[in-house]
């Protein structure tokens, strides 16, 4: 919610400086204000798109380490189902986002989970996926 209501007055905020950008290209002779404007949204556009985008990955890499360290914890007190979910869910936000430290992370916790429940054919292909990350 919060990163929306940023997003809002950083919007504003850019509308009001192409405005008075448009006023000083017209004031000085360089492009008329319908093509400044014009302009001035095609970077406004992009530039809110790419924020937009980075808030996004940080909001998913932020999960997929919270979920991480969940399972983990999940792992450790012997809730193997809750782990393997946490961690799938993680591996998949961290390979949006190509974070290959926390997918390998994942991988790895992956592998544990089932090495603990002796499913050891599950188990080495998630640490062999981990080890071809890691090397």
């Amino acid at each position: 919610m919060q990163s929306n209501y940023n997003l809002r007055h950083l919007n504003h905020y850019l509308n009001i400086v192409i405005i008075l950008m448009a006023g000083f290209a017209s004031s000085f002779g360089f492009a008329n204000i319908a093509e400044s404007a014009v302009k001035g949204d095609e970077v406004l556009g992009s530039t809110t798109q790419n924020i937009t985008q980075n808030s996004q990955q940080e909001i998913d890499i932020t999960d997929a380490v919270y979920l991480k360290n969940n399972g983990f914890d999940d792992l450790q007190s012997a809730r193997w189902e809750d782990a393997v979910s946490k961690f799938q869910k993680a591996l998949t936000l961290f390979r949006k986002w190509g974070f290959k430290g926390g997918e390998a992370a994942s991988l790895n916790h992956l592998g544990d989970a089932y090495f603990r429940v002796e499913k050891y054919a599950e188990a080495i292909s998630y640490f062999n996926q981990a080890m071809a990350i890691y090397q």
